[in-house]
């Protein structure tokens, strides 16, 4: 079973750019790096036979750069592909491990590790159903209802069977709204707690009544508003309860979002543009 991977960069940190390849160099088959910008990555790390570089002329979003990454996966015949950020590090035993699993549970799964989130320092907890989140202990697989790509496995076959990601999303729940759409087709999303990888989950966090709050740019929160009021609309793949929590859920965050950061006009501006960009897409895209 071949693994081909995809990683999107843009504007990456190129010190972790390359602990990420070497990572994954030795235990794979092919590296695809799809650039979302318009870095060079000529330094000798990144000129291996192994690696294949795909350039964007743009920034055209995860969605966007994952499925051209995918395209040029089917033109290397991968029989296995494993999605990764651009900052993922991954233990020197990933591979064995993940067709370890693959053996064991064979048919219609998505394969995810467990995060080690670099900024926080700890274990992240992995999403039961839309609201409930479990800490990761000794079971041997915990169904999730959805994950991150990076570091998710899935054979290319079934990839092409679930579709692409929705580029309408350009970031934030891209990899969420996926899931739930293979989850509609009868795929089950298995992570492992014995296979952990590292990652920066976020650009820094805040203690909150004892709990680490992950804190990240308003470029990103603009995404994480607009996309969760969009699908908590429009999903195909969520039952009605579900898309009421997940509006719950963008709701609180926009009210975590004005009392965890400080700059309170530039959160305003970026809120007020996610909701007028949201009303915008359904009107043009479900109203007429």
């Amino acid at each position: 079973m071949n693994i081909i991977v995809v990683i999107v960069t843009y504007n990456p940190n190129i010190s972790q750019l390359k602990a990420c390849v070497a990572s994954l160099l030795p235990q794979v088959e092919k590296i695809i790096i799809v650039k979302n910008s318009d870095e060079r990555l000529d330094a000798a790390d990144f000129q291996n036979e192994k690696i294949v570089q795909v350039q964007l002329d743009g920034n055209y979003g995860i969605a966007y750069a994952q499925n051209k990454g995918v395209e040029k996966a089917k033109e290397l015949n991968a029989e296995l592909l494993l999605f990764s950020d651009q900052d993922t590090i991954y233990p020197n035993n990933f591979s064995v491990s993940i067709k370890e699993k693959i053996k064991e549970y064979p048919s219609k799964i998505i394969y995810a590790p467990v995060f080690y989130n670099i900024t926080k320092q700890q274990i992240e907890p992995l999403s039961i159903n839309m609201n409930e989140i479990s800490i990761p202990k000794d079971e041997k697989y915990i169904s999730v209802f959805h994950a991150i790509s990076s570091g998710t496995v899935i054979f290319f076959k079934d990839f092409e069977e679930i579709g692409n990601y929705n580029e309408d999303l350009f970031i934030d729940y891209v990899d969420f709204e996926w899931c739930w759409k293979a989850r509609s087709k009868g795929y089950k999303i298995f992570c492992f707690p014995d296979i952990k990888i590292d990652q920066n989950l976020g650009e820094n966090y805040k203690i909150i009544f004892g709990k680490k709050i992950t804190i990240r740019s308003n470029f990103r929160y603009y995404y994480m508003i607009r996309n969760g009021l969009i699908l908590s609309k429009i999903s195909k793949y969520l039952t009605y309860r579900e898309k009421k929590q997940l509006r719950k859920r963008s709701i609180i965050m926009v009210i975590g979002i004005l009392i965890l950061n400080c700059h309170i006009l530039n959160n305003m501006k970026t809120i007020i543009k996610a909701f007028v960009d949201y009303k915008r897409y359904i009107k043009i895209n479900y109203n007429n």
